[in-house]
């Protein structure tokens, strides 16, 4: 039986929306962001353009990872688990992601109407934290926003939408506070996901950096990165150059 807080590190895994959702393009985040961006939602915007949460994940530094623990040790992957329409706690879990737009912004998986990551990444990986369903959530949240103020808001993904980057100076700017495992569509070089790596803290949650280990990292012998985009309909959607551009063109 695997018992919840026997683990040593975090891994924060951020997917890139465009690419996932070219192979699920009818999964119910896709299609919300993908209205998102036709109506100029701005939380929506920002999701179509910047990484957002998969899941924090304990893991073991020797290598693996638990998984389903506590009274989730018996959940099946790929399956329903059953345990989820008891907890009462992670319905209040849920409740508090749907109330809270930033959700939709930093985590439009578990935002999405079929709350999916939700339903799956806490039975799989929050119940092997030492944390309720509410306080997972809330820490995977605040663990995003602590990422994107240390990279910079991103800005270089986004201000290269649509455009290949060079391999070194992507991970340059995500790597000021420790090494990140970054991966690729193995013929396109398509931006797939970043994984940023935390000691477990004396309160059980992330704290400093640590360095991610090699094997989830594709990308770093690619000359360069693809960052895929999808087609903008509104000026809010637009780098702060092409603004400029667009003004100068105008006058």
């Amino acid at each position: 039986r695997r018992v919840h807080g026997d683990f040593d590190e975090y891994l924060l895994q951020l997917s890139w929306a465009k690419t996932f959702c070219s192979t699920k393009p009818n999964s119910p985040q896709c299609q919300m962001i993908e209205h998102g961006v036709e109506i100029d939602d701005e939380e929506l915007e920002w999701a179509a353009s910047h990484p957002t949460l998969h899941g924090l994940w304990p893991q073991y530094s020797q290598g693996g990872y638990p998984y389903f623990c506590e009274e989730y040790n018996s959940c099946c992957r790929g399956k329903s688990c059953q345990l989820l329409q008891q907890d009462s706690n992670f319905k209040k879990a849920l409740k508090q992601i749907k109330n809270n737009q930033e959700w939709e912004k930093y985590g439009p998986g578990f935002f999405a109407g079929d709350n999916f990551l939700a339903t799956h990444e806490w039975p799989k990986h929050g119940s092997c934290t030492n944390m309720g369903p509410v306080e997972y959530f809330a820490t995977s949240l605040e663990t995003v926003k602590r990422v994107e103020n240390s990279s910079g808001g991103f800005n270089l993904l986004f201000s290269n939408l649509g455009k290949s980057v060079p391999t070194a100076e992507l991970y340059e700017s995500l790597e000021k506070e420790g090494r990140v495992a970054v991966r690729c569509n193995r013929g396109s070089g398509e931006l797939k996901d970043i994984s940023f790596c935390f000691k477990k803290g004396d309160d059980g949650k992330p704290a400093e950096r640590v360095d991610c280990d090699s094997h989830m990292d594709t990308c770093r012998n690619r000359e360069e990165v693809y960052i895929p985009a999808y087609e903008a309909s509104g000026p809010s959607y637009q780098t702060e150059n092409e603004n400029n551009e667009n003004e100068e063109e105008e006058l």
